[in-house]
C-alpha cells in the first residue's frame, strides 16, 4: 500500500468510552430503585432477577469494550501491530456472547414484567410474548453457533491471517453477516413489540386521556432501545468490508451499548415508580388493591377467574374508578 493510500491515524477512543459509560450510572440507579421498591413491597419476581443478570452482563460488556477500545479496537487496522490486533479480536470474541446474553436476559425481563400485568387476562398476549422471546433466544444461539463454527479453527476469529494464508477454511462472510443482521432486526422488532403490546391493553381501560398518555409513555420507553437496535442492525452493513475490521466496529460498539443501557433504563422505570412517588410526593410504599390482586393471580387458574388480575381488570373496564396510585401500581407489581 502506498503512503498516499494509508488512512489518517484518528483516535476516536475518548468519545466512544464516554458514550459507553454516561448511561451506566442512570441504569444502575434505576436498577437499585427497582429492587428497593420490590423488596419494600415484598414482591421480588423472576423479572427482577433477569434484569439484574442483564445489568451484570451489560456492565461486563462495556468494561471489555473499554479495554478493547483503549488497545486500538476502533483505529484503522494499519496502525495496529499483529499482537494488538490479535488481542482486541480475542476480546471481541469473548465480548460478543456476553452482549448477546445481556440482550436476551433484558428482553426476557421486560416480557416477564408484561406477563405479570396480563396475568389472568387474554391468552394471546402471553403466547405472543413467549413465542417471540423464545424465537429471539434461538436466533441468538444460532448466531453464536455460526460465529464460533464459521471456520475450521476458532483461532481464525482472532488471527485473520490463518484464513488469508489458506490454513483455515471459513464459510462465506456474507452468510455470517446476514445472520447477524437477522438477529439484530429481530431484537429491534422485539423491543418495539414489548413497547407497544401494553397499548393493546390500555385501550380496553376506561381511564381519562391524561392517565392513558402517562401510562403509554411509562410502558413505551422501550421504543428507544428499539431505535438503537435498528441503527445497530444498519451498522452491520458497514462490517461487510473485512479489510478494516477494527475501524468499522465503532458504530456496533456504540449502538449495542446504548441498546443495552436503554433496555435496562426503560425496563426499570415502571417497577421503580413507587420509589419516585415516595420521594417526590411522600406516598407510602405499601401493597395497594392492585398489587394484592397480583398476589391472588399466582393461585390456580380457576381462582384467577373470580379473584385474580383478570377479574380486577374486568372491574376496571366496568367501573373506571381506580385512583392514580392503584392504577399505576397495577402496572408496576
Amino acid at each position: 500500500m502506498s503512503a498516499a493510500a494509508i488512512p489518517p491515524n484518528v483516535n476516536r477512543s475518548p468519545g466512544l468510552i464516554t458514550s459507553l459509560w454516561v448511561p451506566w450510572p442512570f441504569a444502575t440507579l434505576l436498577l437499585i430503585a427497582r429492587f428497593w421498591s420490590r423488596i419494600a413491597r415484598r414482591d421480588l419476581g423472576l423479572d427482577d432477577w433477569f434484569m439484574l443478570v442483564c445489568w451484570v452482563l451489560y456492565t461486563t460488556a462495556i468494561s471489555l469494550s473499554t479495554l478493547m477500545v483503549s488497545h486500538g479496537s476502533i483505529r484503522h487496522i494499519e496502525y495496529l501491530s499483529s499482537s494488538e490486533l490479535t488481542y482486541v479480536l480475542k476480546l471481541q470474541t469473548i465480548n460478543e456472547p456476553i452482549g448477546m446474553f445481556a440482550l436476551i436476559f433484558g428482553k426476557s425481563s421486560v416480557a416477564l414484567f408484561i406477563k405479570r400485568i396480563f396475568s389472568g387476562t387474554k391468552k394471546w398476549r402471553r403466547w405472543f410474548l413467549d413465542i417471540n422471546v423464545v424465537l429471539y433466544f434461538l436466533v441468538s444461539l444460532a448466531v453464536l453457533g455460526i460465529m464460533f463454527g464459521q471456520c475450521t479453527s476458532p483461532a481464525a476469529l482472532w488471527e485473520p491471517e490463518l484464513e488469508i494464508s489458506g490454513k483455515v477454511k471459513c464459510i462465506n462472510s456474507t452468510f455470517v453477516l446476514a445472520m447477524y443482521m437477522l438477529q439484530g432486526a429481530w431484537g429491534a422488532y422485539l423491543d418495539f413489540a414489548l413497547a407497544f403490546l401494553p397499548l393493546t391493553f390500555l385501550l380496553e381501560l376506561k381511564i381519562n386521556m391524561q392517565k392513558r398518555i402517562a401510562l403509554c409513555i411509562l410502558l413505551g420507553l422501550g421504543v428507544i432501545a428499539g431505535v438503537c437496535a435498528s441503527i445497530k442492525t444498519w451498522a452491520f452493513t458497514k462490517a461487510e468490508s473485512t479489510t478494516d475490521v477494527t475501524w468499522n466496529g465503532y458504530a456496533l460498539y456504540l449502538w449495542t451499548a446504548l441498546e443495552l443501557a436503554f433496555l435496562v433504563i426503560a425496563g426499570c422505570i415502571p417497577p421503580s415508580k413507587t420509589i419516585w412517588d415516595y420521594f417526590r410526593e411522600g406516598k407510602p410504599i405499601r401493597l395497594t388493591q392492585a398489587s394484592a390482586s397480583y398476589k391472588l393471580s399466582n393461585q390456580s387458574y380457576d381462582d384467577k377467574a373470580s379473584r385474580g388480575v383478570g377479574s380486577h381488570v374486568a372491574s376496571v373496564e366496568r367501573r373506571g374508578d381506580l385512583d392514580d396510585e392503584e392504577l399505576l401500581c397495577l402496572y408496576s407489581v
